[in-house]
């Protein structure tokens, strides 16, 4: 891992790096969705255990054997029966994000898990060619599930943009007390 993430390591940069978090992007359709007629079909029978081993299938590419595995097994069939229980758990704005992402004007850092399904890596990239100034950091080892698999490299990667907002608010604050 790099010492500070890519796009955050300019103190001259423009503005504080900014955090976006997520895992799509409203308005973006996926070019090649795979299972995708058995995932419909599990949601229109409203089979909950089919439906969370699709999305295990799907999302958990490093299977529920690894590091925090039981962890995202039990989150995603909690989900899937949510999901059923009230509706879906996504709301999306009547506005597409994906037609608005030139307007972010912070530095922005993209982060994905290097074996992350095939739409989000692409995802991943449309973001960094669409935000100005965006840039990409690919964790190892990391699926879907980021947070669980790779708590530790995530929260590094975290710390270090939260130490380089804190030194450009220093940096900015020691400006303006020599300003006239």
């Amino acid at each position: 891992m790099r010492q500070l993430p890519p796009g955050c390591s300019n103190p001259s940069a423009s503005g504080p790096c900014s955090a976006l978090t997520g895992s799509s992007v409203s308005g973006y359709r996926c070019l090649n969705p795979p299972g995708l007629s058995a995932y419909e079909a599990a949601r229109r029978e409203r089979d909950a255990e089919r439906l969370a081993e699709l999305e295990l299938s799907i999302w958990a590419s490093m299977g529920t054997a690894a590091v925090g595995g039981e962890q995202i097994e039990g989150m995603v069939a909690d989900n899937a029966e949510r999901r059923f229980a009230g509706g879906d758990l996504a709301r999306f704005p009547d506005q597409q994000a994906i037609s608005r992402l030139d307007r972010i004007a912070v530095p922005t850092l993209v982060v994905h898990g290097d074996r992350d399904h095939p739409e989000i890596c692409a995802i991943a990239e449309r973001l960094v060619a669409e935000i100005p100034g965006a840039r990409r950091e690919v964790i190892p080892d990391a699926d879907h599930y980021l947070p669980l698999r790779t708590p530790g490299r995530l929260v590094d990667l975290l710390l270090l943009l939260l130490l380089l907002l804190l030194l450009l608010l220093l940096l900015l604050l020691l400006l303006l007390q020599h300003l006239p």
